[in-house]
């Protein structure tokens, strides 16, 4: 997959978490998808989310959320103090 595919693929991922669908049954749904993945994908998989996490602890408020989102980007910070890694197997 080249990078001009792979933006195209996340932003139709982003398209779907943002919205309204019901927001248990798409949590539900990449639950099931990740569990299904080989454990390293899944590692792979959520050390990528943390990492966006803390990108966005980060630049959040400098890339473009501004001060409504200020609690939001602090409780990013907080969540990203402790590095962290899933282990790879």
């Amino acid at each position: 997959m080249d990078k001009v595919e792979t933006k195209e693929k996340l932003n139709t991922a982003i398209e779907i978490l943002r919205s309204s669908y019901d927001e248990k049954e798409i949590v539900s749904m990449f639950f099931n998808l990740l569990v299904r993945e080989h454990r390293t994908h899944q590692q792979r998989i959520i050390n990528k989310l943390y990492f966006i996490l803390k990108e966005y602890a980060q630049y959040g408020v400098e890339y473009g959320s501004d001060l409504r989102n200020e609690e939001a980007t602090k409780w990013a910070q907080e969540a990203t103090k402790k590095e962290f890694l899933f282990p790879l197997i």
